[in-house]
């Protein structure tokens, strides 16, 4: 076994390029560069040698595949390969992927198996990087390397000194054009690269005093900037972020002699509004104020129950809303068994903050709710909860019902309350969902109630009050009757709504 080299020749006519070689059998995933195993990389012209180089490829078995490579630098073309060191000669390949084996291995004893990057054109040229630093006391900047073929990865570090921030940065070719840098950040690293042209490059860059921006936040939210303190001449992004629930109602800056600063709205790469400014050579306040936002109740077509209508729950802690024209909210008892409107709200009143309520609607259309400075009054016979986060809970003594399209042993049943696990002993509701919890005694062995349906409690039938005879009767607020009633009007009776004329 011996080892194979790859050469490029360079001469008055002959420039050399990079080579590289991969060993086939790790997947084409390695290098072998200078006899030693390293990852997959470019052999650059620091490994040349005047008129020629040697890359070792590795040893191996008898027949074992390697194959190399030809990269042109700028400016150059690749020949082919070739056993003679020559244009002369014959060109065993025009492909910059060339497989060789360990029986015509490339040997320093024996020359004549040596196998040859052709390339024709004028050699590239490494070109100094200079840099021009306009304010050295707040910082510095270096570059590695800081001399380089065209075509090679440049990166910068920045370090700024403490109390100053880097104004801008750029880089110019010899002929003055600009060379784009190329910023990346992952976390709080930030790199800085750029590609080196075919010649010498200037780096200008230029430090400030840096300045705080500070926040003035009235509402439910928060706002930051980037960079957090910035030098005069910077670009600042202030990014608003409010609570759930709420929208950034105003926001304004001044500096610190009180001065308006202009705030120009633009979006983000996630298509959130932003404002930027351009910070002056003070302190900065910015001044937002976040208020209630709007909030749209969406009814699907599988929320539609035997009724007709669509139905959603809803619960805020802290937020009330005006209930809109077409929408319609319940909030809910259970007594010995039937399920009852504990109370009705209608176009224009008050869902109380705190208050879990179930909404219905004629029609699946969207529809929005405005906030209400005034937080209502929760209903206290209510038994509909709810959470503004996920919420589990699983009390013995209470059966726990959600709104539900069907139960499992009832695909074909509408919108209504079910249980949500065997038996009702347990809960994990939504964010901002309601649920119902009942007493188990109250529940009396109840599995749910459909909206619509002959167990909901809320079906009207019309009757003489003659005609109908049970032991318990409720008013349609939900209080228990001693008997039948004799005075005309709507009850619920069997867990049903019956008119008594």
């Amino acid at each position: 076994m011996v080892p194979a080299m790859l050469l490029a020749f360079v001469g008055s006519t002959w420039a050399y390029g990079v080579a590289r070689v991969e060993n086939s059998s790790s997947g084409k995933g390695f290098v072998y560069s200078s006899a030693s195993q390293v990852n997959y990389a470019d052999i650059t012209d620091s490994q040349w040698n005047n008129s020629e180089s040697k890359a070792n490829i590795g040893q191996g078995a008898a027949g074992r595949p390697y194959y190399v490579y030809a990269k042109p630098m700028e400016g150059c073309t690749f020949v082919g390969w070739s056993r003679s060191n020559s244009a002369n000669g014959t060109i065993l390949s025009t492909s910059t992927e060339y497989q060789v084996t360990t029986e015509e291995a490339l040997s320093n004893s024996n020359q004549n198996d040596i196998v040859y990057a052709i390339f024709s054109g004028e050699a590239a040229q490494q070109g100094n990087i200079t840099i021009v630093n306009n304010n050295p006391e707040g910082g510095s900047i270096s570059v590695n390397p800081t001399s380089a073929l065209p075509g090679t990865s440049v990166s910068i570090t920045v370090t700024e000194n403490s109390g100053y921030k880097m104004k801008s940065l750029r880089a110019e070719d010899a002929d003055g054009n600009d060379v784009p840098i190329t910023t990346t950040t992952v976390f709080i690293m930030t790199t800085r690269t750029f590609i080196m042209p075919n010649s010498a490059v200037t780096i200008y860059v230029d430090f400030g005093k840096a300045f705080n921006i500070n926040f003035n936040n009235t509402g439910a939210g928060s706002t930051s900037a980037n960079p957090a303190t910035a030098a005069e001449g910077m670009t600042v992004t202030v990014t608003p972020n409010p609570n759930k629930g709420y929208r950034l109602g105003t926001i304004s800056a001044v500096d610190r002699r009180n001065n308006p600063i202009t705030l120009t709205q633009a979006l983000n790469a996630d298509k959130d509004t932003v404002y930027t400014f351009v910070m002056p050579d003070t302190t900065v306040i910015v001044t937002a104020r976040y208020v209630q936002a709007p909030l749209t109740i969406n009814f699907t077509e599988a929320s539609k129950a035997k009724d007709g209508r669509y139905y959603a729950s809803h619960y805020w802690q802290a937020l009330a809303y005006i209930v809109p024209e077409g929408m319609r909210g319940e909030t809910y008892k259970v007594v010995d068994g039937q399920l009852l409107v504990s109370q009705t709200y209608n176009p224009g009143d008050i869902l109380p903050s705190n208050n879990g309520v179930i909404l219905s609607t004629e029609s699946p259309t969207p529809l929005a709710m405005e906030p209400s400075a005034d937080k209502g009054t929760p209903d206290p016979d209510n038994m509909l909860l709810g959470s503004n986060s996920t919420k589990t809970e699983n009390d013995s003594a209470y059966v726990y019902y959600i709104l539900a399209t069907a139960p499992a042993d009832n695909p074909t049943a509408g919108a209504g309350f079910y249980w949500y696990s065997e038996g009702g002993y347990s809960v994990r509701s939504a964010a901002f969902k309601a649920y119902l919890k009942v007493p188990r005694e109250a529940a009396a062995g109840s599995k749910g109630w459909e909206f619509g349906g002959n167990t909901t409690g809320i079906n009207t039938i019309n009757t003489n009050n003659n005609s109908v005879k049970t032991d318990k009767w409720y008013t349609i607020d939900g209080r228990q009757l001693n008997g039948m009633p004799t005075q005309r009007g709507l009850y619920i009776n069997n867990g049903k709504k019956v008119v008594i004329k």
